[in-house]
Parts: C-alpha cells; sequence; structure tokens
C-alpha cells in the first residue's frame, strides 16, 4: 500500500468499496475518485526499490 498514498491514507470501507472498469483492465475506488491499471500494478517497482 505504501505504493499508492491514497490507498494508505483510505479507511477500510473506502478500500472495500472497488469496481473492475475498462474492460476489466483497471480498478476504480469512487469514493476516493482514484483509478490504477492492473497492468501497472504488477509491472511498475517501487519507487523506493528502483535505485540501487
Amino acid at each position: 500500500m505504501s505504493w499508492y498514498p491514497e490507498l494508505e491514507k483510505a479507511t477500510q470501507s473506502q478500500l472495500r468499496t472497488w469496481r473492475l472498469i475498462c474492460d476489466g483492465t483497471g480498478l476504480e475506488w469512487e469514493a476516493l475518485d482514484y483509478h490504477l491499471s492492473i497492468e501497472a500494478m504488477l509491472v511498475v517497482q517501487p519507487r523506493e526499490h528502483q535505485a540501487a
């Protein structure tokens, strides 16, 4: 969750209320006005582990 500060700050209730968007390729938390691509979540490395 630390990769996504908006989600880290969200309540459990807000996190539980999500839906698939874009033909199932993304997630949306409408109450948070937050959207994530599933592909990007699987490919992108966390910032603190990128530099070595």
